[in-house]
């Protein structure tokens, strides 16, 4: 009797056991899959990655006209027009160096400030953003906003967004980076000059 007793008690500790690991997994699976629907699915997120995608757009053009302009002053001014070589020249360099974004045209979902959102985001530890209004003759026309990311070692990103999608972002992204300080002010600036980590929330 006093056996039995035994092992039926082994026998539901073991269920116990089993039901909470499972509900730990459980729990476990709903948090990743839920990250991974908001960075697929949410408008939010859509938005910073069209707008990420949009910056990449813009450096590939840029980068595209600077090598040909470039590449056409050094060859009808060589040797004639030292002036508009030498313009030629910081043409073709600068056009090199956004180059660099070239191959992500072809991987977008690899752009460097999207994959740390996604695999590391602890390493951002402020984010804010500013806006600019444009007002010809007192007429509010355009607002348009910049949003800034900071890291633990120092590094900045931003991103152009319109006013009322910053906002929209700016929420979501406090789910997505709930130890990252957000808005800016002087003594956040100092904080972050004198350590970044001081920015991390616990």
């Amino acid at each position: 009797m006093g056996n039995s007793t035994q092992n039926r008690g082994k026998f539901v500790t073991k269920i116990i056991n089993a039901e909470i690991k499972n509900n730990k997994l459980f729990k476990t699976t709903r948090v990743s899959l839920s990250k991974e629907s908001l960075f697929q699915h949410h408008p939010a997120m859509q938005k910073l990655h069209f707008a990420l995608k949009k910056e990449l757009w813009t450096k590939c053009l840029l980068s595209g006209l600077a090598l040909l302009c470039g590449a056409l002053m050094l060859y009808f001014a060589f040797e004639k027009h030292i002036i508009w070589s030498i313009f030629g020249l910081i043409l073709t360099v600068m056009g090199m160096a956004l180059a660099r974004a070239f191959p992500y045209l072809w991987r977008s979902d690899q752009l460097p400030l999207w994959n740390i959102l996604r695999y590391s985001p602890e390493r951002i530890v402020w984010v804010y953003s500013v806006v600019t209004e444009r007002m010809p003759y007192g007429f509010q026309m355009e607002r348009n906003g910049l949003l800034y990311f900071k890291d633990l070692d120092g590094e900045e990103w931003s991103v152009s967004l319109s006013a009322d999608d910053l906002k929209l972002v700016s929420r979501t992204l406090n789910r997505v980076l709930p130890h990252a300080t957000f808005g800016y002010s002087n003594e956040k600036a100092s904080l972050y000059d004198q350590d970044p980590k001081k920015l991390f929330r616990s």
